[in-house]
């Protein structure tokens, strides 16, 4: 698949996402209230399968263990009721008492359902106890979110008037009564089960869900230091999950009420704040005083309720928590810009997302200021807006996750074709230069051939020449001069030829060749050659030079020493070639002016090959001349020589 191709795939299923998400809002706004459970009307038919609502009630503060008679201060009223502790009494105790009337009894198991019972409580009805749920007293301090059902026994609802009385104890300042419903089991269970999950299970959900993503969101920040963003979402998973808390806990010892509490606000005013600040940087927006705005709104929250304590309460739920309009709504404004010029699908999905979490808070802060003015349900959903904001940024992770991987294989696949080309490039560059290696060192090898043959044989042959035109030489001097032109091509043959590198044979070679000379010249000659490994790591060059020295010592010896022995000696001494031409003739005066000739040229060599040269007399007479040159380890390559070729 091509990037194009994989980029117009991602875009569908983007669109296709966004498209669920749209699905989900208006499910939300449609179909929302009718499946959390609104309360249904009267109806001829009381069995019918939604039940009997009954919604009048008549109610009064009151400390008797049993219901109050009917000369107590009763008080009526419609439900959903809501209505405030007096201030001067640490621990109120109520009473309810709702009547209701049937034509006929039910022919099904009955049920008594009650929406919520936040305060919990003691239910009876026609004086008989069909249930009981924990109410506050002085050590606990309860607050349920979750619907309660309560089976009827057969004999216990009657023709004609029938009575439900409900006992509380309370220490909020604020509390609320919903209707009830008495009808058939099985559709009260299903009804119980269904505004269950919606207000007790999901927020349970929500807790467990938001841990383990802000802390993912924060793993990956860690790692990542740059993405500053994961560490605010990741901050604002964790806050959520500490408020959606407070619907999952619902029975809390009275001497950490107050700290859970303010555990709530801190959760709360952090998620706005981080959302806040999260939202416009998604939308690469990033003011200077946005973090200090939404940091001091944040703060402001938990340290009035920190400060003044239970009566800030009211203050704080009904006008602090609404700033999340505000501030909320001009994030979305700012993503909403964002989403326009970009029409990224994520922000898209991530924008329905927030208009639903926004309509659900909206929602849930009408139903906590007055529960009337919602007459369709009675269910709190705002931990399912994080959730859901959550997935939409998941959709947004998915994306940039989809783009980061296709631009890695782009660089990948354009990494490994350049790799390739220049793989290609270097192979021939690297053809190239062995052909013109091989060329420079064959120009070399020419070149060195040249010389040592016009050094050597050529110079020899010209001296020859000129001495034969001017008549200076007879016949045996001829035969003397064709004898050195031909054992110094040899000399230079046995170290010039290619594959030979063995200095000891070519030593060995110009011993053969110069002994009987020496011999003839009555000059006992030895020579000390053992010791020398078959290889050596001297180029042929230096090695001939070294033999030329050895050659030019040899031939003062027949020529000038009036010697009657000599000694030719070479040995490997630790990295240094050491080579010894000793002989016990008259001595040889370096100083002398005439004759100097074949010093500077031994020493001319020398200086060729790298080496030491030192020519002085031997006590008793004689003279020693000796060469001392260095030699490296061979080169221990596979496929190479054991010396450089130079």
């Amino acid at each position: 698949m091509t990037r194009d191709a994989a980029a117009g795939a991602h875009r569908r299923c983007a669109r296709r996402i966004a498209s669920i998400a749209l699905a989900a809002l208006l499910w939300i706004v449609a179909l929302a209230p009718r499946a959390v459970g609104h309360e249904p009307g009267p109806s001829a038919d009381p069995w019918r399968r939604d039940g009997l609502v009954v919604d009048r009630v008549s109610w009064t503060f009151s400390s008797s263990p049993i219901p109050p008679d009917a000369d107590a201060d009763w008080r009526e009223a419609t439900l959903p009721l809501r209505w405030r502790k007096p201030d001067d009494v640490p621990l109120v105790q109520i009473w309810f008492r709702l009547r209701f009337a049937v034509s006929e009894s039910g022919q099904a198991p009955l049920a008594l359902y009650v929406p919520k019972l936040g305060n919990g409580g003691t239910v009876w009805l026609n004086g008989r106890r069909v249930g009981e749920v924990r109410t506050m007293d002085e050590r606990t301090q309860v607050r349920w979110f979750r619907p309660f059902l309560f089976p009827i026994r057969d004999d216990l609802l009657r023709v004609g008037d029938n009575e439900i009385v409900v006992r509380q104890v309370t220490r909020d300042a604020r509390n609320v009564l919903r209707p009830m419903v008495v009808g058939p089991l099985d559709a009260l269970v299903e009804r119980h089960e269904r505004t269950r999950f919606w207000q007790h299970t999901t927020a349970t959900i929500a807790v467990w869900f938001c841990v383990p993503m802000g802390l993912f969101l924060i793993a990956l920040w860690w790692r990542r230091r740059e993405e500053g963003l994961h560490a605010i979402f990741g901050v604002a998973c964790l806050l959520w999950a500490l408020r959606s808390a407070s619907f999952v806990v619902e029975v809390v010892p009275v001497a950490l009420w107050f700290p859970w509490r303010l555990l709530y606000y801190v959760g709360t005013g952090g998620f706005i704040a981080a959302m806040t600040i999260g939202l416009a940087w998604f939308a690469d927006h990033r003011p200077r005083l946005l973090p200090r705005i939404a940091l001091a709104y944040w703060a402001v929250g938990p340290l009035t309720f920190l400060v003044v304590g239970w009566p800030a309460q009211f203050l704080l739920d009904q006008v602090w928590l609404l700033g999340f309009l505000p501030m909320t709504g001009w994030a979305v404004a700012v993503l909403a810009r964002a989403w326009w010029r970009s029409r990224s699908p994520s922000r898209a999905v991530l924008l329905l997302a927030i208009a639903a979490a926004i309509a659900i808070a909206l929602h849930d802060y009408l139903l906590g200021l007055d529960p009337r003015l919602l007459p369709w349900g009675n269910i709190f959903g705002l931990h399912l807006a994080a959730p859901l904001v959550l997935a939409a940024l998941g959709t947004h992770l998915l994306d940039r996750f989809v783009r980061s991987a296709q631009a890695a294989e782009s660089l990948a696949q354009l990494l490994e074709q350049r790799v390739a080309a220049r793989e290609r490039e270097l192979a021939d560059n690297f053809a190239r230069l062995r052909v013109l290696e091989r060329e420079r060192a064959h120009n070399e090898e020419r070149e060195r051939i040249m010389r040592e043959l016009h050094d050597g044989v050529g110079s020899q042959l010209l001296s020859s020449l000129v001495t034969v035109e001017r008549g200076a030489a007879d016949r045996e001097d001829v035969a003397r001069m064709l004898r050195e032109c031909l054992d110094d091509m040899r000399l230079a043959l046995d170290t010039l030829t290619p594959g030979s590198a063995d200095l000891g044979g070519a030593l060995g070679n110009l011993r053969w060749r110069l002994a009987p000379r020496l011999e003839a010249a009555g000059i006992a000659n030895r020579w000390r050659l053992q010791s020398l490994p078959d290889e050596l790591p001297v180029s042929p060059h230096h090695a001939l030079q070294l033999l030329r020295i050895v050659q030019e010592a040899l031939a003062n010896v027949i020529k000038h020493a009036g010697a009657t022995r000599v000694e030719v000696g070479a040995a490997l001494r630790g990295d240094v070639l050491e080579i010894e031409v000793v002989d016990d003739g008259a001595g040889f005066d370096a100083a002398r002016p005439t004759g100097g000739r074949g010093l500077r040229n031994m020493r001319r060599r020398a200086h060729e090959a790298g080496a030491t040269l030192s020519v002085e007399p031997v006590p008793g007479g004689g003279t020693r001349v000796r060469v001392l040159h260095p030699v490296s380890p061979p080169v221990d390559h596979q496929g190479e020589a054991p010396y450089a070729s130079r």
